[in-house]
């Protein structure tokens, strides 16, 4: 009787073993599963992250060729606000030259 005791024993002991074992295997599943999926995680954080900086680098050459167009817009007008008082000066010269003239001319015809 002992003996077949002993040996129901060494049977539930042997269970409990393979038992344990099973569980530390799911415990190693799980853990590899869960290291994948964070894995994965950091992954597609990574991607996002990249992504978003993509996205930022876009953005500022916008930024950069919104800037470039400011400036030249900037540049033209004042070239252009440039040219117009140019023109205006010229204007004043030619009338105020003109003027000058015509009163000469005036005077002359006093004169004779």
């Amino acid at each position: 009787q002992n003996a077949i005791e002993k040996k129901k024993q060494n049977v539930d002991v042997k269970k409990k073993n393979v038992y344990v074992k099973k569980q530390n295997v799911n415990v190693k599943k799980l853990q590899k599963s869960e290291d994948v999926k964070n894995w994965r995680q950091l992954k597609k954080k990574q991607n996002v992250d990249v992504k978003k900086k993509n996205v930022y680098v876009k953005k500022q050459n916008v930024n950069v060729k919104k800037l470039q167009k400011s400036e030249d817009e900037k540049n033209w007008r004042q070239l252009k606000k440039k040219q117009n008082v140019d023109v205006k000066n010229v204007k004043k010269l030619q009338k105020s030259e003109d003027v000058k003239n015509w009163r000469q001319l005036k005077k002359k015809q006093n004169v004779d």
